[in-house]
């Protein structure tokens, strides 16, 4: 670390300071050659000479001692004791010395400066420096009412010390701000750590804080969770239970920043009118906080996102449910198990095409004709779509390669009976009523009202189809005249 460097140094420069110069005495004792007589005066001269050397050499070491351990006294109690990390949006980190008081204050990040603009935090105690940075932060709109979370982390080669400032540090900011949501936690510093938190532009603390939320859930990135904040990822880590043994938390984080559960509904059932809910919760996606959740309408399911904070629908996926069952509607059969790919011949795999595209293949293939049983099958070694439809007054049976969408069989019914051969009585009798047909198209579009609404033929199959109006809005709509089955369904904006 930096502070050891200058404490190498400076004991480098008193090893040189207190060293005598030795050159003088070893060029004098070169000069006595050998076989010399020596006299009196110079034997006496040499001695001197020897004595002064090792006095020199005495109080040398003497002093180095003593400046060895002034500087190592300097070291233990003003050497760095620990580093913590504080981060909302602005991160930045103050390393301390053993008595607590702060030796430097490094930003993270723009924000950061902002924070510690104008501020000389060195020399300052640990608690003074906490009370100005969370104030400052404050002052800033960094922390409020919308966004109160704040991460802690410490990182201290004593575990035991460490505890313990992490827990007089969640009570100094518990009292400063009561209604604040503090995580803290202990780290210690690793190049996987220091890697991920420089590859995302975040602090070591928020690299744990993230890894900690892909330890519970991998199916998120790491790139995804750095770009939300630290309210953002507290919010997400309670949804998700994380939990970890270094990690405390304190209140609740805030949700005011965003626009709610009932908006949310709002904004999706305008876009669907008539749509049921299903489900719906609060999660992260693509780096932001989103309401996602099911919608339906009829047999139709929507999946749906919509971003927390703005209210803008990110994602709406239609799909259809095979197994949706209208009252009186024919059930849809189906496999236990329907498997996901098929093997050809060769001993390639490749995707079944679904009950959707099969019916498409039908559609092509008969345009107009409408399929009422369908079910996922195998035949000779092979997976198909075979099902009946209604085409052109007559019923026919029909198989498609579930792998490859071709039209393996079409086949006349010859002992289906058309609706109009049996007894008129009988046939309007199952019909439902107008009556019946306006009930259940408005209980799919509260707020509309039926601008018209006809009994009509297709393809041999009684309907009722007409158009629905609120203000501007159209829905044009078609629907099976005796189970009720909603068959076409369009909204006109």
């Amino acid at each position: 670390m930096k502070r050891k460097k200058e404490i190498e140094k400076a004991l480098a420069r008193a090893v040189a300071k207190e060293t005598p110069k030795l050159s003088d005495q070893i060029l004098l004792a070169s000069e006595i050659k050998e076989g010399a007589v020596i006299k009196m005066n110079e034997t006496t001269a040499i001695k001197s000479v020897k004595r002064k050397w090792i006095v020199g050499i005495v109080s040398a070491a003497a002093g180095l001692v003593l400046v060895i351990g002034a500087l190592l006294g300097y070291q233990f109690y003003n050497g760095v004791e620990a580093i913590i990390g504080i981060d909302v949006n602005p991160s930045l980190e103050l390393s301390i010395s053993r008595r607590e008081t702060v030796l430097e204050a490094q930003e993270l990040n723009e924000d950061a400066k902002k924070i510690l603009d104008g501020m000389d935090l060195k020399g300052a105690k640990l608690d003074v420096a906490i009370n100005a940075i969370i104030g400052s932060m404050v002052r800033n709109g960094y922390i409020s009412n919308l966004h109160n979370s704040i991460l802690v982390t410490v990182e201290n080669q004593n575990a035991a010390k460490g505890k313990q400032l992490q827990n007089s540090l969640l009570t100094e900011i518990n009292q400063i701000l009561s209604s604040a949501s503090v995580m803290s936690q202990q780290v210690q510093e690793t190049s996987q750590l220091q890697e991920l938190a420089a590859q995302n532009n975040v602090s070591v603390g928020k690299a744990s804080f993230i890894q900690s939320i892909l330890d519970k859930d991998p199916s998120r990135t790491f790139e995804a969770l750095a770009r939300l904040s630290i309210n953002d990822l507290n919010i997400l880590a309670d949804s998700l239970q994380v939990s970890d043994a270094s990690l405390t938390v304190s209140g609740n984080a805030s949700t005011s920043g965003y626009i709610g559960e009932n908006k949310a509904w709002e904004i999706v059932l305008n876009k669907l009118p008539g749509g049921t809910k299903e489900t719906m919760h609060l999660d992260a996606e693509d780096g932001m906080m989103v309401y996602e959740g099911v919608v339906r309408l009829g047999s139709n399911r929507y999946e749906f996102a919509v971003n927390a904070k703005t209210g803008e629908i990110v994602d709406w996926d239609q799909d259809h449910d095979d197994d949706y069952i209208v009252s009186g509607q024919p059930s849809i059969e189906q496999p236990s198990t329907v498997p996901s790919t098929t093997s050809t011949s060769a001993g390639a795999t490749s995707a079944l095409i679904g009950m959707d595209r099969a019916r498409e293949v039908i559609s092509q293939k008969a345009p107009g004709a409408q399929v009422h049983k369908i079910e996922l099958d195998r035949e000779n070694n092979k997976w198909v779509y075979e099902g009946e439809a209604l085409y052109q007054n007559a019923e026919y049976d029909f198989e498609v390669d579930a792998a490859t969408g071709a039209v393996l069989q079409w086949k006349q019914d010859d002992d289906y009976r058309p609706a109009a051969a049996q007894s008129t009585t009988a046939a309007a009798s199952a019909l439902l009523s107008q009556k019946q047909a306006e009930e259940i198209v408005l209980a799919q579009a509260p707020g509309f009202t039926i601008k018209e609404i006809s009994l009509t033929t297709e393809d041999g199959v009684k309907c009722y189809e007409g158009e629905l109006r609120q203000g501007g809005r159209e829905i044009e709509f078609t629907i099976h005249a005796v189970t009720g089955r909603i068959i076409e369904w369009e909204i006109d904006d």
